[in-house]
């Protein structure tokens, strides 16, 4: 059985609050992401553009499947979900990119079973690359983990 395309934090806190211009976000037409694909079924997430396109976010909860160490999210689940919350913005720009590099500062283990909020940035565009920065933050706007990445335009893409 497929799970939602997309969810919805039933019991959100005042804690993760999204800006007033974002507008949802669906990858359907890209069924098969790692993260929010069909098949992925222990990170729920829902993704937001801002009215700015160089401004993207997701709410995310990351399932007791998703732990590395007891009860602490998997660092691998953790960087898909900046890779993908950040490669979105290229898609949302029209351009498609893929990862050229990836770093992620985990500031403090982030727990299984509780919400947090990624909050991407597109800082510039240099030719073909996109420098793209994230954070993820708890109900309480506490900084658990930042990255920051390159994406290349595919070339075959105009």
């Amino acid at each position: 059985m497929d799970k939602p395309r997309s969810f919805e934090i039933k019991s959100q806190s005042k804690g993760i609050q999204l800006p007033d211009d974002v507008i949802p976000f669906d990858l359907k037409h890209v069924s098969d992401l790692f993260v929010s694909g069909r098949q992925q079924r222990y990170i729920e997430i829902q993704y937001f553009r801002g009215s700015k396109p160089e401004n993207f976010y997701a709410r995310v909860l990351f399932r007791k499947e998703a732990q590395g160490a007891p009860d602490i999210v998997h660092g691998g689940a953790i960087a898909a979900v900046f890779d993908e919350t950040m490669g979105a913005i290229c898609l949302v720009l029209g351009q498609p990119a893929v990862t050229a590099t990836l770093t992620v500062d985990y500031r403090i283990p982030v727990p299984v079973e509780k919400k947090f909020l990624v909050e991407a940035r597109l800082e510039k565009t240099e030719r073909r690359k996109f420098f793209i920065t994230a954070r993820m933050l708890d109900e309480q706007q506490e900084l658990f983990a930042e990255s920051k990445a390159i994406y290349v335009k595919t070339k075959n893409d105009g």
